[in-house]
Order: C-alpha cells, then structure tokens, then sequence
C-alpha cells in the first residue's frame, strides 16, 4: 500500500504486482476523510472514478448535484467533473476508490491545410479544439513558443511568457529551469510541461495547469496537492495526445515528400503502405472496446464486499480473472481471431458475473465444433452479452439466462445471443436498429463499427424480440475452415 497524506485526511493507494496488466488501466485505494471537513471543491482530470463507501457519513458534490453518504452507497464522478465530499460525522468517511484513466481518442479525417504548420494540421486533425472548449486546460505551443492552442480554462496568469500584456498578472511559479514533467507553483496550481518530439528534436510543448486542493489565489503561497489516481490520469493523458501530435506530425511530412516526388513514391511504396496501416490500426483501436465501466464498478463493488467478509480466495481468483481480461483487451491482435478464442475470452467475463449471481445464472452454448474454427473479430461478443446484464437483468429477479447458438444459411455464418431479462419493447428496438451505423460511441454501435471495419459491408447486424428473449443475431461470411 502507498499511503498519500492529503490536507483533508489520507489516501492509501493498492500498487498491483508486476505483471498483472493493471498498470495504467485502473487505480484501487481507500480515502479517509477526517471528521468535520470539507474537501475544496476539485476536478478529477483525466480519469473517471467510482467511490463506495465503506464507514461514516456526510455528503458529496458531483457537478453540484448533492448527495448523502453512509455505509452501502456508491456513487460515479465522471472524468473532468468538479467534486466534493464533506463529512458531518465525528468519524472518518472511508470509501474504496477506484479511478479509470480516459481514453483519448482521435477525431475524423479532415482535409489537408497547406497553410497551417503540421502541428497546427495535427491539433485539427485530433480535434483538440473539442477537448478544450469541454474544459481541459491545456495550453500547446511550437518550439518557439507561439500559442497553437488554448482554452478559457487555462489561466491566464500564465500567459505572460507569451503575451506582453498580462505582465500584471504574471505567476512566478513558471520558470524556464524546469520545463519537463511536474512543477508546483506559488499560486496553487500544478503545472505540467510535456514535449512535442519528431524523431527527438522538439517541435512543440502541451502544458497543463491544473489546481490543487490545496491551492490559494494567484500570489499567495501554498501547498498544491493532487490525488495519486488525477496526477496519473493527467500524465498519461497529456503523454498520449503528445504521442498522437507526433505520429501525426511525422505521417504529414512523409505524405508531402512522397507527394513532390514521384520516383520516391515507386520506392517508397512499403513505407507508404506501413503509415496506412498504422493510421488504420489506431483507427480500429480507437473503435475497440474497452471494458464497459458498469461491469467493472460492478465487479470492483463485489470485490470490497468479499475484502470486507474476508472471502479471500473468492476475492484472489476474481482479481486474476479481472488481470487477465485487462490484459488481453488492452493487447494488440490479429484482425480476426477464431470463435473458438473469442468463446475463451467471453467465458473469463461470464466467469466473473458468475461470481456476482451464483446459482441465480446460466449460459449455455450450443456451437458445434466446425462452428468453432470460424474466424471472427476480437471482442466483439463481450460487449453485447455485457448489454444484458446492464439492460435485460438489471430490473429482472428471475434466474438469469444467456444464449450463444449458431448456424449456417448457404454462405453464411449466423452467430444469435439472447437473454431471457426484461424484454425490450419494439419502438426502441426499431430505433436501435435504425442508429446502430451512427457513431455515437455506444457499446452496440462500436460493435457494428467493428464488424464494418472487418467486412465492409458484406454482413448484417439485427436486434430483435422473439418468444420473450432479447436476442441480438449476426451474419457474416462464412470463412473456410
């Protein structure tokens, strides 16, 4: 445990082993919030969090909206939210706190301005106007510090390396000596100052400034302090969006060399086709679903409870299955993997909800072994069969049961899941199949983007009712096994 002392109380941190896939993909502590206090209003840049409370009462503020605390409740902070928890008790407020880095993704293809510098190409392209106009204070600027990009959020006391005019508000805790990693100011802001490299000379810096709970007005000297989960959440949100202005940066260079040059394009066709296919994977990877927060607070709420009763080889086995899930969603695969390896993956998630409802779920699988070898998208099976425990089972008290069956129809190779939960009523199946090929970032939508990105469009997709069960059912060619 990393015990992290807080001006409101303290955060002891879980650091998982070596090896277990959960570096960078979640954050597991317990806060402790002393009696009688109440927190400064922060925001959890970068990463979303799920709290549950363990002991003692008092309240919490997520975006303004209040809400009481005691032993059992639970509550969601989405990322970038303002929040606070005030504690009215004479004991400590404990809660399990589990962070979610967010996942930084591109935006679409816009058309080439031969004007904008490569950088200022590359913030279009990643649509990071977006991000700041949502409230993430950045600052990116060139090698020569001209400003690229700005949002409101960013404070302006900070400006007065690059504008002459705010020299009356200028902060003193900016200062040229220090300009990678963290840097702590006077005025309670923490600062970040991260590179912007192409093939290691450096092109540009993103800078963030974030306050600290701790933090005072510009001028007055304090203490800034950010929680473990948020520092680590900014970092690597801030060092992928760097990551992304450079790759793209480098791929615009390339693209106008080979363009001048005809020669260099016939002998540069494997390095064209090596760009094409990397900006095509960071296509689908950013279409690849990561597992459906829901689930994994669920599971994460059902490990406290087995920590608090003591059910230690329960809670062990539960951690390893959840490692491994992480892990091999967060791996690099092939295009397509056999259905054989997808039921494998499915039966890691369905062993974990198994743990949830005990005798109260069944799955049964009705594929013959020919069946088996078909070859099929990874993780494509997961997020739907998650949808029914989030949707179908969710006001459902009967025993739970999924379907998996499949069967052939001349060149094609249909895959059905069903649930027996609370069946879904026609107007929203109508209007789920009508938005399933918009790009909403929805679980099902994602999924039929998936499948388009395998296919084309040589496949179908339908959400149905049939005989009380909500069934989703997919066709696709059928490959030669």
């Amino acid at each position: 445990m990393d015990h992290q002392k807080m001006d409101w109380g303290y955060v002891k941190w879980f650091i998982p082993p070596q090896g277990s896939g959960l570096q960078g993909k979640v954050t597991i502590g317990v806060s402790s919030v002393d009696p009688g206090v109440e927190q400064k209003p922060h925001i959890h840049y970068g990463n979303a969090q799920f709290l549950y409370v363990l002991k003692g009462k008092g309240f919490c503020c997520v975006n303004g909206n209040k809400k009481t605390l005691k032993p059992g409740e639970y509550y969601y902070v989405p990322a970038n939210s303002e929040h606070q928890t005030i504690n009215t008790g004479t004991a400590p407020i404990l809660e399990l706190v589990v962070s979610v880095p967010v996942q930084w993704q591109t935006g679409e293809w816009t058309e080439t301005n031969p004007v904008a510098s490569p950088l200022e190409e590359a913030i279009r392209f990643l649509d990071l106007e977006s991000l700041v106009e949502q409230g993430f204070p950045i600052l990116i600027t060139d090698a020569d510090d001209h400003i690229l990009l700005f949002g409101p959020d960013f404070p302006a006391c900070f400006l007065h390396r690059y504008n002459a005019d705010t020299k009356d508000t200028r902060c003193q805790g900016w200062t040229d000596t220090a300009r990678i990693g963290e840097q702590q100011c006077s005025c309670g802001t923490i600062l970040y100052h991260i590179p912007i490299l192409e093939n290691g000379t450096e092109i540009g810096w993103i800078h963030g400034a974030f306050q600290g709970e701790s933090g005072g007005d510009c001028g007055k000297s304090s203490k800034a302090t950010l929680s473990r989960s948020t520092a680590t959440g900014i970092e690597e949100f801030l060092l992928q969006i760097a990551e992304g202005l450079s790759e793209y940066v480098k791929y615009q260079k390339m693209r106008s060399r080979l363009s001048a040059n005809e020669e260099m394009i016939r002998t540069q066709d494997s390095d064209i086709e090596r760009m094409s296919d990397s900006l095509l994977q960071e296509k689908k990877r950013s279409t690849d679903l990561r597992i459906n927060h829901h689930f994994l607070f669920n599971i994460l709420n059902h490990f406290a409870s087995l920590a608090l009763t003591g059910e230690r080889n329960d809670l062990y086995e539960g951690i390893i299955d959840l490692s491994t899930m992480l892990r091999a969603s967060s791996q690099p695969v092939e295009k397509l993997v056999t259905l054989q390896e997808e039921l494998d993956f499915v039966a890691i998630y369905l062993r974990l909800q198994k743990r949830r409802y005990q005798d109260g779920m069944r799955v049964i699988v009705e594929i013959d072994a020919a069946h088996r070898k078909q070859s099929v998208p990874f993780n494509f099976m997961q997020p739907i069969i998650e949808n029914a425990f989030a949707y179908g089972f969710m006001e459902y008290d009967g025993d739970k049961e999924i379907y998996i069956c499949s069967h052939t129809e001349d060149d094609r190779f249909v895959l059905t899941i069903k649930n027996n939960g609370v069946p879904v009523d026609m107007v929203t199946i109508n209007r789920l199949n009508q938005e399933l090929h918009k790009k909403t970032g929805h679980g099902l939508n994602l999924i039929y983007e998936k499948l388009q990105l395998a296919y084309g469009s040589d496949f179908t997709m339908k959400i149905g009712v049939k005989e009380g069960f909500t069934r989703v059912q997919i066709a696709i060619p059928r490959s030669a096994v």
